[in-house]
């Protein structure tokens, strides 16, 4: 099987110009909440368990709701019988696919759970984020996850402000782009996803990635963007972890 490759492109500067160059005037956006859930030590402490141990725990709630569970990164021989191609069961949709972004690419498995409408916000307080998982979901993490992932007794981070715009036209190729407000930071993602065709080989389909990847950058950048090195989750997390072991705020 060859996956599916999420070119993706992050940006942290001068996001609102950005998105008046990106967004037309007439595009509807889907506006959520976003938490994510790490383990107590790294909230008190200097790391992020979770997040080091390559799981991420992520629960949407607005205008369409859903949880995911993804191993970022991860490789096939890791990955058990059930979990080496793509499936649905129930209101879970279970994937595989590349995550490239510059230099960076990675394998990523994920089990996204759909669930009604606003309906994650009033159960997330108070509540450990395990506890939503489902069935499926659970099997994930215990089938694909290493030993000693500290998936018990979790806490929330946020919620972060989402604003996605989906279906955006970008000089001809269909694009996600996706702003993430919290505190004072400020982050924008530009996702195009590509799946391969049925006479691909995977030497192909790798070439007509890397060269999407480079119009897409210079897309980007033709309208005055800056690009940057590290995924939004990634700069969510990192910076949630440092502010809790500075309670000083330095």
């Amino acid at each position: 099987m060859i996956p599916p490759i999420a070119l993706k492109i992050n940006l942290d500067a001068d996001i609102a110009n950005v998105v008046s160059a990106l967004i037309p005037p007439t595009a509807t956006p889907i506006r959520r909440s976003i938490w994510f859930a790490e383990a107590h030590p790294g909230i008190g402490g200097s790391t992020t368990p979770l997040l080091s141990s390559r799981l991420i725990i992520r629960i949407r709630s607005g205008d369409q709701d859903d949880i995911s569970v993804k191993l970022r990164p991860c490789t096939t021989a890791e990955l058990p019988d059930r979990w080496s191609r793509e499936f649905v069961d129930g209101d879970a949709r279970y994937r595989i696919e590349a995550d490239w972004g510059g230099r960076h690419r990675v394998l990523a498995a994920s089990v996204v759970s759909g669930r009604p409408a606003g309906s994650m916000a009033a159960q997330i307080t108070g509540t450990d984020p395990v506890s939503l998982l489902d069935a499926t979901q659970r099997q994930f993490v215990v089938a694909c996850t290493a030993c000693g992932v500290p998936i018990d007794h979790l806490v929330t981070i946020g919620p972060i402000t989402s604003t996605a715009w989906p279906d955006v036209d970008l000089d001809g190729a269909p694009v996600t782009v996706e702003r993430w407000t919290v505190a004072d930071l400020d982050m924008l993602e530009v996702t195009m996803r590509l799946r391969p065709r049925p006479d691909d080989t995977p030497t192909r389909f790798e070439h007509l990635a890397s060269a999407r990847l480079y119009d897409l950058e210079e897309s980007v950048r033709a309208r005055g963007a800056r690009i940057s090195a590290m995924s939004k989750t990634e700069r969510v997390l990192h910076t949630f972890r440092d502010r809790a072991a500075d309670p000083s705020g330095a």
